[in-house]
């Protein structure tokens, strides 16, 4: 029997107690099999050295309660190590045995848990906030018992015997949800992070929650709603990234979740003495290294330590390579562009004199930028070849002052109304006529040329629309790219930020899911600040965080879609499609002109053209992406 909402706290009682016998004989069975699984044999070579304080607390562990059909599929289990050395999420449904699912779910249920709300207060810091709560003894003893760290060590490819784990129970209630994090420290060598879905069933994807796998090719193929006894895997390095949406304030049901994350041995000793150089032989194989390791081989390893010349070669080539590809990857998907040098800063007399007579109706973005961006071919030819390389770029102090004042100031007059989002941005439900004069200026036929110069991408017929990002709002990972006709048709995202007496910890930070390293994936609203990127499949998957309740300030955006249709200049015909097509430059097509090609181009006159019918499975394949990040097991 499935706990299912107990109506009394009788229920509840009762179903503890019967789950608690249940739970009592399992464990007793477990102890009387201690050491006869065939399966999960101790390690001996990870054995060696153990200090017995660190043993565990307990003679059962998680293989006593895991489904018997995955601990007796060899292959499965060595399906398993492959993906998660390879950098994967390993995904499980119906994990454990449903009687321990259901005995630590009422545990999870009762009135014993001592909740206490995460949440980090300053307002320098990226903002989260979950409850959270220690496990209790009996269940923490087979989370943290040797014979689990035997499993995990020979499971995930990775030493897990160190004696500080992890080990919490989680709740994520309405306003609940963490940062883009990676779970890498530089104070304890995590080598494996366990999640173990226990949500209620009554628990629905509408109600947020989901865990999001950020190192997925395409948006949907990140997204894990909340499913009872799923169990998600991964081990952690610089590069991995994952988060819990924001839980919508109308969620019933509860979002629990049992969290291990594993470390290797305190006193791990590192040497050349190991064939460090065949056991990281390729960039591949880094998954294998936890953080810990990977700094000594960069900072203390020395390669004149081996005796053999040859070898020495090799253990320099390994340390230079680690240097390059693991403990701190070049990041460049993220072109800031901040201290210009003779940026300019008006004088507020010249705010003051900024009205709507000074637009007219030639009047664009040319005219309101900051000169030192505009004058300086150098940085336009960069933020070019940055955007059409996929990336984010962001101007800092984009617009003179005097046209931001302005802008801000045609957004909160009273002659523009807002229609509140709740968990969505607010939209301008009636724009005032100085409002409607800003968007004139970014809709312009002369910025649309100034655009598709940067872009490389047709950017007529915008479409703009002034946000307010009220307390709850946000933005769950997405990439602006299709399905929808309007969204087909997206060829540039320019994102205009203008805020007051805003701070990091308040939330409504952009994130960057295509940046390397979680930690700078994020960029904080600024006043007068611009975003612009190309929407692509995979390349423009992008956050905007959950504003916080105790946010006091004001965050407006003015959001503005240049589009482009099949035959929309500067790709205006067939064998300008073909030739990007042909260079794999896809990021230049919007997803309409990418359909176009595959899918509607008559093709009757070149039924014996191989090359174009190969051009047009490549881009079918490039629009049917595949995500193969995460690795499931039903």
């Amino acid at each position: 029997m499935r706990l299912r909402n107990p109506c009394s706290k009788a229920a509840l009682s009762a179903a503890t107690v019967t789950l608690t016998l249940i739970f009592l004989l399992l464990l007793v069975g477990a102890a009387a099999s201690l050491g006869d699984d065939k399966h999960v044999e101790d390690d001996e070579t990870c054995d060696e050295g153990i200090d017995p304080a660190t043993e565990g607390d307990s003679d059962s562990s998680i293989v006593d309660f895991i489904d018997p059909s995955i601990l007796e599929d060899d292959e499965l289990l060595d399906d398993i190590r492959s993906q998660l050395v390879k950098g994967k999420l390993v995904v499980i449904r119906n994990a454990f045995q449903t009687e321990f699912a259901e005995y630590v779910q009422s545990v999870l249920l009762g009135n014993d848990i001592d909740w206490k709300h995460k949440r980090n207060n300053s307002l320098q810091s990226l903002p989260e906030q979950f409850y959270q709560s220690q496990l209790t003894k009996d269940i923490r003893g087979v989370f943290n018992s040797d014979k689990t760290k035997n499993f995990m060590t020979k499971l995930v490819g990775r030493d897990c015997h160190g004696s500080n784990p992890d080990l919490t129970f989680s709740e994520f209630r309405p306003g609940d949800h963490t940062s883009l994090n990676s779970d890498v420290t530089n104070e304890i060598a995590r080598s494996t992070t366990m999640i173990w879905d226990l949500s209620s069933e009554n628990w629905s994807r509408e109600f947020g929650g989901a865990f999001y796998w950020g190192n997925a090719r395409i948006p949907d193929g990140g997204y894990f709603d909340p499913m009872f006894n799923t169990l998600l895997l991964f081990n952690p390095s610089e590069t991995t990234k994952y988060m819990f949406t924001p839980v919508l304030r109308n969620a019933v049901g509860r979002r629990f979740a049992v969290n291990a994350k594993y470390t290797s041995r305190d006193d791990m000793s590192y040497s050349v003495k190991r064939p460090i150089e065949e056991m990281y032989g390729d960039v591949a194989s880094y998954n294998l290294l936890n953080s810990r390791e990977a700094s000594w081989i960069v900072h203390v390893m020395d390669p004149n330590d081996a005796a053999e010349p040859k070898r020495r070669q090799k253990l320099r080539d390994l340390k230079t390579s680690v240097r390059d590809n693991y403990p701190d990857p070049i990041d460049d998907t993220i072109f800031i562009i901040n201290d210009r040098e003779g940026g300019q800063v008006e004088q507020e007399t010249a705010v003051e004199q900024m009205s709507k007579a000074n637009l007219t109706s030639d009047s664009s973005v040319l005219d309101f930028l900051d000169p030192t961006i505009l004058e300086d071919e150098t940085l336009l030819d960069e933020i070019s070849q940055s955007l059409q390389s996929g990336n984010l770029v962001v101007l800092r102090r984009a617009f003179k002052e005097s046209f931001a004042q302005y802008a801000w100031s045609a957004m909160n007059t009273n002659n523009t109304t807002w229609r509140m989002g709740g968990a969505f941005p607010s939209f301008v439900n009636k724009s005032s006529e100085e409002l409607q004069s800003v968007y004139g200026v970014i809709n312009h036929a002369k910025t649309a040329i100034f655009l598709e110069s940067l872009s490389g991408r047709a950017c007529s017929r915008p479409y703009t629309e002034a946000l307010f990002w009220g307390k709850g709002s946000h933005n769950n990972p997405h990439s602006d790219y299709g399905p929808s006709k309007r969204k087909a048709q997206r060829s540039l995202g320019f994102l205009w930020y203008l805020t007051k007496d805003w701070y990091p910890g308040y939330g409504g930070s952009l994130v960057w899911h295509g940046a390397k390293k979680a930690r700078e994936a994020y960029v904080h609203p600024e006043w007068n600040t611009v975003f612009l990127f190309l929407p692509t499949i995979s390349s423009s998957v992008h956050t905007v965080t959950y504003v916080e309740e105790r946010s006091n300030g004001k965050l407006q955006s003015i959001v503005t879609w240049c589009r482009a249709d099949e035959k929309d200049s500067p790709v205006a015909n067939l064998d300008q499609l073909v030739k990007l097509a042909k260079t794999g430059d896809f990021a230049k097509m919007s997803l309409a002109q990418a359909n176009w090609l595959a899918y509607e181009m008559d093709t009757t006159s070149m039924a014996e053209d191989s090359e174009i019918k190969g051009l047009v499975q490549n881009v079918r394949r490039y629009l049917d992406a595949f995500d193969n990040s995460a690795y499931m097991i039903e």
